[in-house]
């Protein structure tokens, strides 16, 4: 008997022993795996995120790693059940991964479609996990942050009604975050962030938006306040300067749509806001494409009140920033679309001085005939690469479609009448496939509009249809833009249709501030009243 009890007696331990060894095995195997994961996404995501960002020339490399990331992703969502903390990694995670896939505000791979894909695998996993914990804030957050991403990345689709939807949702659950006891400077970050987005579907001017500028200015201003209480707890803290910056930027655009000489102020503090930055982060791609644009915006609020000679000074300078920042890989599409808006902008100065808008600066009308010329011939190789690489592209079709009729009036002016006809035939017919286009913008349809009007010879001109495409507009931004109602006076007139004419150029004097002794005209007010006139 004692053999056998001697046998028996390791045999019930020697299970114990290997279930736990089993067991322990698991464990090591959960962990390795979470511990994996986390090394990996954090390393590639970062990989991707800073080094290929910084590093222009590198959107095919992008797209090979986020297959990889993707894949990755994917197999280890399948461990992660019951681990709560890979189960939040790997939400942020996938959130990483569809910022990087297509949303509009990082520089991203183009592809929307995805980065939905990945936003909702987050957005699942954080609903699950807030099923298990109501009150887990990391939970509450990524869930935020991947609708804050979904919206942004309806915004850039121009699906702006959904992406308004979404942002409020998200903004709501960073508001509660960020006012729980204790809470950081990481909280007030996201909801100045939520807030700055939310302005800008709401408001912000050449996109999708909702053309609500009151709305709109709301929004910014508590994103500001936000980011003013970050800077007073952090003096030092490169975001929160940054956010101050850009909201002032923002808010600058906006004001700059009816008065932008009162927009000049918060343009200045946005300038010297990113200026004031410690060297390494002014001299960031990022801060620098960010400060590039304000440079510009600022120069065009100077056109807009008939400083030609200022204006063409900030805009070249922030033609030199885009061209820099092209070279390195002349297949950047932002680099070479912020390039395009900067070189089109410059000839726009020329031709508003040649126009005779403002009569305070003398205008040597065949020398600014001739820097147009030069300026829309450049953004028009810009413009026909862009194209080479996305050829469906409907705001850089209706962009080259009016730089064509431009180049053919200049050409005309200087006397230059070599194969003119054909490139304003050109222009025309790439305008009116354009305005068929159902996702064509507000300032696509400015540009059908204007070239279907102004075009020569008057034969190519179809000003019927230029008024369709400038009502379509006009009703598309909410009759809220005294630009483009500005636009649609200009059809009804070259129509024949005088007192529709009027009427568009009354509604869009009346979205301006009142005229007081203080205001500094502006073109719009100026050509508006001219309207009214003729």
């Amino acid at each position: 008997g004692d053999h056998r009890d001697l046998h028996s007696f390791p045999t019930r331990r020697s299970s114990d022993l290997w279930e736990t060894r089993v067991a322990n095995v698991q464990r090591r195997k959960a962990e390795a795996r979470a511990e994996d994961l986390r090394k990996l996404s954090n390393s590639l995501l970062s990989e991707i995120d800073e080094a290929i960002q910084k590093l222009p020339g590198s959107t095919q490399s992008q797209k090979l790693l986020v297959g990889t990331v993707l894949q990755h992703l994917d197999r280890a969502a399948k461990d992660a059940a019951g681990d709560p903390q890979l189960q939040l990694d790997l939400a942020n995670a996938y959130i990483r991964l569809g910022n990087v896939q297509g949303n509009p505000y990082d520089q991203n791979t183009g592809d929307a479609q995805g980065a939905l894909t990945s936003l909702d695998k987050s957005a699942a996993i954080a609903t699950a996990l807030l099923r298990q914990q109501a009150g887990n804030a990391g939970a509450s957050r990524a869930w935020a942050w991947a609708q804050q991403s979904r919206s942004e990345v309806f915004f850039g689709m121009g699906r702006t009604q959904e992406a308004v939807t979404t942002i409020r949702s998200a903004a709501a659950v960073f508001d509660e975050l960020a006012s729980r006891p204790g809470a950081k400077i990481d909280a007030l970050t996201d909801a100045a962030t939520a807030y700055g987005s939310l302005g800008d579907e709401l408001g912000q001017s050449g996109t999708a938006s909702l053309s609500d500028p009151v709305a709109a200015l709301a929004a910014y201003r508590k994103a500001l306040e936000l980011n003013q209480r970050i800077v007073r707890l952090d003096p030092g803290l490169i975001r929160g300067l940054v956010g101050v910056a850009i909201i002032h930027h923002k808010i600058a655009n906006i004001t700059a749509e009816t008065d932008p000489a009162a927009a000049l102020p918060d343009y200045r503090k946005a300038i010297d806001g990113i200026n004031a930055l410690p060297e390494e982060a002014r001299k960031s791609l990022p801060h620098q494409r960010i400060l590039a644009l304000m440079v510009k915006k600022y120069g065009m609020a100077l056109q807009e009140i008939g400083k030609y000679r200022e204006a063409l000074s900030y805009v070249e300078q922030a033609k030199a920033m885009n061209q820099a920042f092209l070279a390195p890989d002349p297949n950047d599409t932002r680099a070479g679309n912020d390039l395009m808006a900067t070189l089109e902008n410059e000839a726009l100065c020329y031709e508003n001085r040649l126009e005779g808008i403002f009569t305070e600066e003398p205008a040597n009308s065949s020398a600014d005939a001739a820097s147009a010329l030069k300026s829309l011939s450049e953004a028009r190789s810009v413009t026909e690469h862009l194209l080479r690489i996305e050829p469906d592209n409907v705001h850089w079709r209706s962009a080259l479609g009016l730089m064509l009729i431009r180049i053919s009036q200049h050409q005309r002016a200087l006397h230059r009448t070599e194969g003119n006809l054909e490139l304003a035939a050109k222009g025309v017919a790439m305008l009116k496939a354009v305005g068929k286009q159902p996702n064509a913008q507000g300032f696509d349809l400015d540009a059908v509009a204007t070239g279907l009007t102004i075009v020569m010879p008057a034969g190519l001109r179809d000003t019927q249809l230029a008024m369709e495409y400038a009502e379509r507009m006009v009703d598309k931004s909410h009759r809220r833009k005294p630009g483009f109602l500005l636009t649609l006076a200009r059809a009804c007139r070259a129509a024949g249709q005088r007192e529709k004419a009027r009427a568009a150029a009354q509604e869009g004097l009346a979205l301006l501030p009142p005229a007081t002794p203080a205001t500094v005209p502006s073109r719009v007010r100026k050509q508006l009243q001219a309207e009214l006139v003729e």
